[in-house]
């Protein structure tokens, strides 16, 4: 059969700002169409289009060609054909086709990335081919849209304006014919809106204000960019006076008030102007305690000390006042050492220690005694010969130092001289003192017998007069008591004996013990004659030891529940203990049935507890301390254990003042995405305030199964990196991390939550954020990864997860409770929705975690589609906090017969609508909206609107809520009447 060429030429307008010149070369029984809608730099374009037969035969061996033009990344593009599989792009542009029956088509699409350098417009030819030639083809001429930037988000003081420097925008090379500045009706002012950078006056009141950028081309293509401007009042300060203090001293800042009227305070942070004072338990407090430092100098000082305070908008206000400092610089310290007897002619030397940081002299000097000449007077070691004398003489010499400020120390030290006896006059006389050891029975005892405590040692004392004179006034004392002897007189090489009685106490077993005697007599020419003996015992200390083992009869318990604490006392020692005391920090003291124990006994006692409200958030964590004692002194043993609490009907609750902050896993993607079920993420947070290093950490799972698996077969993911903490606090906010506030629009609310300014993973780090993905970065499309797991993945049927630090401790877990139950207490798999944590500060319990209501959401998947979850960012309120919170501050409007409502969204996807009712349950969601038939939404020009019928509603309020970009939500709020 012959084919007929027939030319067309045909101009069509598509939308506004998009013109496409077709050009059809076709024969009769082939024809093309395709067509795409106007695109930005960096988004997907799509060509539609399709191929017909419209001949008797069927089309064989046809191929659609369609080469991509410049400005188009040809490298990650993809097609498909009559909605199969997606397929990527050939490098030459040649698709091929299935044949075509007669009468019959293929539809095709194209999805290709406009490239940044892209031009003005992308002129795209596409042709069928086959064997013989072209068949059919058409010209396609796509507006690219002006790249449009409105600049960064701006803080500006209330009463000031902002000169909108950074906006920028370009058509690449094609020309841009108009600029138009709208704050939404907030109220403000630009000095000319139709200039790419013009100046705005805010409104006279605090506040959150789009400012929105529209630009429009030659072609009549618009793109626009919003930035969002506060208008702030800055914190104000309250701040005293100036002080007098002393070095050293610690002042309590608690004069100091601060105020936001328009906000909170997210920092504080004091300063001394480099003073090296201290701040305790750190800067970071409104009202720590100053510890004034120790001066150097000698002169007062002044420091000035510095508050800055940041609210939530970033807002600094400082204030400072000044302490003078009193310098209270103390004499030297001085030591000139022991007192102390020599002999006539010895040298002497006087060794003196001085302590202070700025000494400028030392001087010793004699203060009594004979005269003697002193060598080293001006420095802390003296020397001088003793001098002669005829009868004991005491000697006094006196250390002084100066310092620096002039302050003076001194100390004295006193030196005895004693006479040598002249040579040819008597010998000195001497005395032996000799000491043995016996039991009761009168048997020699050795150093090393064993000893019992109460044992009774008698010792017998000897004594010996080792000279030709007799001694006078004999006596001897051993431990400071009289040992008795029966004569005070011992001629000369005389001897005398006596006896004296030791018991064995606790403290004599523990180690050696020394029994000493010291013995003395006067000789006939009032001398003295000395001497002494002592005996040391070395017993065989045997070992004490006591066990205490603590176990409890759950794992979790709620607020009123009875938790039942179970304890068994073991003595591994070889000595009985006595007197047992157990008390737990929880319950206190825990009547044991026995207060001694022998070695090798057991005892088990039970004790009960019932949870409180002040035990929220969790875990529960008791101490119990075991306390006995042995003669040598006293036993312990300690024993703890961990329940996690939940509050009341497994929801609320809060942090206790005194929470430990750790590291928590916020937010789990088990579920996967729209774009791959594979493509699954854990998202930590870090509430401590410092960061935190992952070294040596690890990400475990396991699946749950009864039993678990054994340890070997769990996954590992082992972490990199820093986690840097919150950019404020959340302990002292009742709210957690969420701050959210409604903004009146044209047609409607805009709630959003405030906290994603400030916390969450931006440019500028991950500000409390780390993102672990599997696979590779492309996970979360829009978020970067901190770390990407090639491993297995999280199993539907669910799993445990355990973060778990360098040292082995599990510092957080997710679905541990209830471990003997399969699945996740959170998360939707048919639409990928994750598993979010309500509460930071409180534990992992089934009723902290929720599935992601879908209103506020933040994250794109692989093909860019809009994620049901806050990836990277704070976490989204429960439902019903967010229908709270709307319904205290957004009035509802009566829905009159045939109105219809716009839906305003800026959402990457066609935006996801959900209606809730005031008990926070689904009405219904996306496209085909419950409600007895009340709610339906329809395609208007580029948006949706929402149709109500008000004779099938109920009587009640109606939230409608549709999803729009970066934690914002549109709101509506609906009286029905029915």
């Amino acid at each position: 059969m012959r084919r007929r060429r027939i030319k067309t030429e045909v101009a069509l307008l598509f939308g506004v700002g998009l013109s496409i010149i077709v050009s059809i070369l076709a024969f009769a029984d082939v024809s093309l169409t395709m067509e795409a809608e106007p695109v930005g730099r960096g988004e997907v374009l799509t060509y539609v289009g399709e191929i017909a037969n419209g001949g008797a035969d069927t089309l064989d061996s046809a191929s659609l060609y369609v080469p991509l033009p410049s400005g188009l990344d040809q490298w990650g593009a993809e097609y498909r054909l009559s909605g199969g599989d997606w397929t990527a792009y050939p490098a030459n542009g040649l698709i091929p086709l299935d044949p075509i029956p007669a009468g019959q088509g293929i539809a095709f699409e194209i999805h290709v990335l406009v490239e940044w350098t892209a031009a003005g417009s992308i002129h795209t030819v596409a042709q069928v081919l086959d064997a013989s030639g072209v068949l059919a083809s058409q010209e396609v001429t796509v507006n690219v849209l002006p790249s449009v930037d409105a600049g960064p988000d701006v803080l500006v003081e209330l009463g000031d304006t902002v000169t909108l420097s950074d906006a920028s925008a370009e058509d690449g090379g094609g020309g841009i014919v108009s600029y138009s500045w709208s704050d939404g009706g907030a109220g403000g002012a630009f000095d000319d809106p139709s200039i790419l950078n013009p100046t705005y006056t805010p409104p006279p009141a605090s506040g959150l204000i789009d400012l929105t950028l529209t630009v429009t081309d030659e072609d009549g293509g618009e793109a626009s960019d919003s930035l969002r401007l506060c208008v702030d009042v800055p914190p104000a300060i309250e701040i005293g006076g100036e002080i007098t203090v002393d070095e050293g001293e610690s002042i309590l800042l608690d004069d100091v008030e601060v105020t936001d009227p328009d906000g909170w305070i997210v920092s504080y942070a004091w300063s001394d102007s480099g003073a090296v004072g201290g701040f305790l338990p750190s800067p970071d407090e409104l009202h720590p305690t100053y510890v004034v430092p120790v001066l150097s100098g000698c002169e007062d000082i002044d420091i000035v000390l510095t508050l800055t305070v940041t609210d939530n908008w970033g807002a600094e206000t400082e204030g400072s006042f000044t302490v003078h400092v009193r310098n209270q610089n103390l004499p030297p310290q001085v030591d000139a050492g022991e007192d102390r007897s020599v002999e006539v002619g010895e040298e002497v030397v006087l060794s003196g220690d001085v302590f202070d940081d700025d000494i400028v002299s030392v001087h010793w000097e004699e203060t009594s005694g004979p005269p003697v000449d002193l060598e080293g007077a001006a420095a802390t070691t003296l020397r001088f010969e003793a001098p002669s004398v005829d009868r004991p003489t005491e000697m006094t010499f006196r250390l002084s130092a100066i310092d620096g400020c002039g302050q003076e120390g001194s100390d004295e030290v006193v030196i005895t001289i004693s006479p040598v006896t002249e040579e040819g006059s008597a010998a000195r006389s001497g005395l032996a003192v000799g000491l043995a050891a016996f039991d009761p029975r009168g048997l020699p005892l050795s150093p090393f017998s064993p000893l019992m405590i109460g044992d009774r040692i008698i010792f017998t004392v000897t004594v010996t007069n080792l000279s030709d004179q007799p001694l006078f006034g004999l006596r001897a004392s051993s431990g400071g008591e009289e040992v008795p002897f029966s004569v005070s007189q011992l001629a000369p090489w005389g001897m005398a004996s006596a006896s004296f009685t030791r018991v064995v106490g606790p403290g004599d077993i523990a180690g050696p013990f020394e029994v000493k005697v010291d013995a003395a007599a006067r000789t006939p020419d009032d001398g003295t004659a000395s001497g002494s003996d002592s005996f040391t015992f070395f017993p065989h200390a045997r070992k004490a030891d006591l066990t205490l083992t603590e176990t409890v009869d759950r794992i979790e318990a709620g607020v009123g529940e009875t938790i039942i604490y179970s304890f068994k006392v073991t003595n591994d020692g070889e000595l009985p203990v006595a007197d047992l005391s157990l008390v737990d920090d929880l319950i206190g003291r825990i009547d044991l049935p026995a207060s001694t124990i022998d070695p090798g006994g057991s005892i088990a006692v039970s004790a009960a507890y019932t949870v409180k409200e002040s035990d929220l958030p969790g875990p529960l964590v008791d101490s119990a301390i075991l306390t006995g004692f042995i003669p040598e002194g006293t036993v312990t043993a300690r024993a703890s254990a961990s329940v996690a609490i939940f509050p009341p009907g497994g929801g609320g609750g809060g942090a206790s003042e005194n929470a430990a902050l750790h590291v928590v896993i916020s937010e789990i993607a088990w579920a996967g995405t729209p774009a791959d079920l594979h493509d699954q993420w854990i998202e930590l947070l870090n509430p401590t305030g410092e960061p935190v290093d992952l070294s040596g950490w690890k990400i475990r799972f396991y699946e749950k199964t009864d039993p678990p698996p054994d340890e070997g077969e769990w996954a590992t993911i082992p972490l990199s990196g820093t986690i840097d903490p919150l950019p404020f606090s959340i302990v002292d906010r009742p709210d957690g991390l969420a701050k959210l506030a409604v903004v009146k629009g044209e047609s409607g609310w805009r709630l959003f939550d405030l906290s994603w300014w400030g916390a969450g993973k931006s440019d500028d780090g991950g500000r409390g954020y780390y993102l672990i993905e599997w696979k590779s970065d492309r996970t979360v499309s829009d978020v970067e990864a901190d770390f990407v797991f090639d491993g297995p993945s999280l199993p539907e049927a669910g799993a445990v997860i355990l973060l778990v630090d360098p040292q082995g401790k599990i510092v957080d877990s997710a679905n541990l409770g209830g471990a003997w139950q399969s699945g996740w207490p959170a998360g939707d798999p048919q639409t990928c929705a994750t598993m979010e944590r309500i509460d930071p500060l409180r534990g992992d319990l089934p009723g902290n975690w929720q599935t992601s209501p879908g209103i506020l959401v933040y994250g794109l998947d692989a093909d860019r589609h809009l994620l049901q979850a806050t990836a990277g960012k704070p976490n989204s309120p429960p439902l019903d906090r967010l229908i709270d919170f709307a319904g205290s501050k957004v009035t509802p409007q009566i829905v009159e017969p045939g109105q219809t409502f716009p839906i305003s969204s800026q959402a990457a996807d066609r935006p996801w609508i959900r209606i809730t009712t005031t008990p926070g349950d689904f009405a219904g969601g996306g496209g085909s909206l419950t409600g007895e038939g009340a709610f339906s939404t329809r395609r208007s020009g580029g948006g949706i609107e929402l149709e109500v019928d008000p004779d099938l509603l109920s009587d009640g309020i109606y939230f409608v809520w549709a999803t729009s970009k970066e934690g914002e939500a549109y709101l509506l709020l609906l009286q029905g009447e029915g």
